[in-house]
């Protein structure tokens, strides 16, 4: 059943499955098993109900919302209303703020593990550590991969992960900061979007890229990159300067081309003639000249810098 068929339905069975709901014989559909690939070569497994169990569901958690949320703990940020996974890391920070910069970082097998617990000390996270694991494992029936978790500085970019989110320090103070995997796996899906291989029309793909870094800068906006940015901001128009010159093809075509963008006509010829390869030519002066970031950007480049510098300065 699709989205657009659920009311009707709904309409139509109302009774029927209220009814069935009230005496205990409302079974839901199987669900649609999903595996997403992880970073680490693993897949996670995700279960995705039918229209009308997703509806019921949800319909159901908004009368026990406002029933146990007063019961969960302060320090609790996932899936609740009106909290956030950036209110989260940014209450980290202020914690370690305050001299809480030893994490204990648990691993949970098969089960969402995003849980940091913090200490003053190193001594004080290996006790935390313990005795959070004879609590996950003894109360709650969880099991912890003990070879996994272990008790890390929140500094420790290659070590603390948290939502995709790392801590950094310097004379100014503790900042967030986007952890390297998250950059790898933004740079990774952006060279997708812009591989010279796939793009046939260069217009499609920017709207694309468009939409994938808004909702990237969305969730990552609150970090400090100023400078990561900036640099991933040049080898982006880069890799665009050159799809658009593998599609113009042949010589006369990038001669022709570069002069309508007002480069002079020698200098368009030598360009256009050039043997080297497309990553080498379009960093050169003629293919910037001609290529503007103005030009790309009335074209539908969306600036990511720009854009950034827009987000950032709300936090």
């Amino acid at each position: 059943m699709t989205v657009e068929e659920a009311l009707p339905y709904l309409k139509e069975h109302q009774q029927e499955l209220t009814d069935r709901i009230y005496r205990g014989k409302y079974t839901p559909s199987p669900v649609r098993r999903v595996e997403i690939p992880k970073q680490d070569g693993g897949v996670r497994k995700l279960g995705i109900p039918a229209v009308i169990d997703r509806i019921l569901q949800q319909a159901i958690a908004q009368q026990l919302v406002p029933i146990y949320e007063p019961l969960f703990a302060d320090g609790s940020y996932g899936y609740r209303p009106n909290r956030s996974a950036k209110e989260a890391i940014l209450k980290v920070k202020e914690y370690a703020g305050q001299g809480f910069t030893f994490a204990v970082a648990l691993d949970l097998s098969k089960y969402a593990d995003d849980i940091v617990l913090l200490a003053k000390s190193k001594r004080a996270s290996e006790r935390l550590l313990e005795s959070s694991t004879k609590y996950l494992e003894g109360k709650l029936k969880l099991t912890v991969n003990r070879e996994k978790s272990r008790t890390v500085s929140v500094f420790a970019i290659r070590n603390f992960k948290f939502l995709g989110f790392a801590l950094g320090r310097n004379g100014s103070g503790i900042y967030v900061r986007v952890h390297a995997k998250s950059w790898k796996k933004f740079k990774s899906k952006l060279k997708d979007l812009s591989s010279r291989r796939s793009v046939q029309s260069i217009k499609p793909n920017l709207e694309k890229i468009k939409v994938y870094v808004r909702g990237w800068l969305n969730y990552y906006g609150i970090a400090s990159m100023k400078n990561n940015i900036e640099d991933i901001n040049g080898w982006l128009y880069h890799r665009i300067r050159m799809c658009i010159w593998k599609q113009w093809k042949k010589p006369r075509t990038k001669v022709r081309n570069l002069i309508k963008m007002g480069l002079p006509e020698d200098l368009a010829w030598q360009t256009g003639n050039s043997r080297r390869g497309h990553w080498f030519t379009t960093h050169t002066v003629a293919v910037n000249m001609a290529m503007t970031k103005e030009r790309l950007i009335s074209s539908g480049f969306y600036d990511l810098a720009t854009a950034y510098q827009s987000m950032h300065v709300n936090y």
